[in-house]
């Protein structure tokens, strides 16, 4: 049945799926959300809807498969298993519960999640998107009862919270990377929307 979720072995599967889903009129992720494994720079561009995908720590990875080739004794080893956590979820429209039929909107959704970090403004996106700022923000509250700039801080600030989760990173590089103008504006705008301060968030 429908709304679906399909979780792909690596980002190749996925795209075949969303391919296929495209050609018997199955909707991404109006219908069916998507996502795979790898981050795969080609596969995850490479159908209509951008693909969410999970990011292996392959650093990691690799750092183990050289340990253990490379043993203190240089013998040979038994097989072993080793589990490695996953950087995280490169998140994309493919899983975008926000999504709109409205394809005006749905561009101008992506877009804001796109260059979340660049400086462009609501009203630039409103216009590439083929949208008036005013339309955009009716539709906006039409839609997901929330205007652009409420949107774009809740998208920041979830990217804040990765980071702050996922990397030493210092407030003022986090800030950088999620757009926001100084470190100020992002523990502001994080209180306001957490109930905490980015430092309490990630000691706890």
């Amino acid at each position: 049945g429908k709304p679906a979720a399909v979780f792909a072995v690596n980002d190749a599967t996925a795209s075949l799926l969303a391919r296929d889903c495209a050609r018997i009129g199955i909707r991404i992720p109006g219908e069916v959300a998507m996502l795979g494994v790898d981050n795969d720079s080609y596969y995850v561009h490479a159908g209509g809807t951008p693909l969410s995908s999970v990011e292996l720590d392959g650093m990691r990875i690799g750092e183990l498969a050289v340990e253990w080739i490379l043993g203190p004794d240089r013998m040979p080893r038994q097989p072993t298993t080793r589990l490695v956590p996953p950087v995280g979820v490169v998140a994309r429209a493919s899983t975008d519960t926000l999504h709109a039929d409205d394809p005006r909107l749905a561009r101008a959704l992506l877009a804001i999640r796109e260059r979340l970090a660049t400086g462009t403004t609501l009203c630039e996106i409103a216009v590439r998107a083929g949208l008036s700022l005013r339309t955009f923000h009716r539709l906006m509250e039409k839609h997901l009862g929330l205007g652009p700039a409420e949107f774009q801080a809740r998208l920041r600030i979830e990217m804040a919270t990765r980071l702050l989760c996922q990397t030493g990173l210092p407030l003022e590089q986090i800030a950088e990377r999620c757009g926001f103008e100084n470190p100020v504006r992002l523990w502001r705008t994080f209180k306001r929307l957490t109930g905490r301060t980015p430092g309490s968030f990630r000691k706890a």
